[in-house]
Parts: structure tokens; sequence; C-alpha cells
């Protein structure tokens, strides 16, 4: 019985390691996928500005035409 529950609590404390090396694994992905997603959203931004931009002076152009 005492062999027993040394095994017992040798695979609760394995599986707590295991357990907190998931969690750190797992924050890690999720720290890079919120640095990938804000990079994204930063570049999309950026594309809009310019867009807008030149829509902008396509416009001012237009005007000055007339």
């Amino acid at each position: 019985k005492t062999e027993k529950r040394q095994k017992n609590v040798l695979s609760e404390e394995m599986l707590q390691r295991i357990n907190e090396r998931n969690e750190r694994l797992l924050q890690k992905k999720v720290q890079h996928n919120n640095n990938i997603i804000e990079e994204n959203n930063n570049e999309k931004d950026k594309k809009t500005k310019q867009k807008y931009m030149h829509i902008q002076s396509k416009l001012l152009s237009n005007t000055g035409k007339k």
C-alpha cells in the first residue's frame, strides 16, 4: 500500500509538472498569436490610411481640374 501511495504521489507530481509546462507553452502561443494579430491590425490600419490618402488626393486633384 505504501509503495502504491508513493507511485500515486509521484504520478501526481508528474502530472502537475506536465500541467505547468503546458500552461507555459499555451501562454507563449497565446502571446505569439496576440503579437501576430496586433501586427496584422497595424498593417491593415496602414493600408486603410494609404487608401484614404490616395482617394483624398484624387478628389482634390479632380476638384482642382473643374
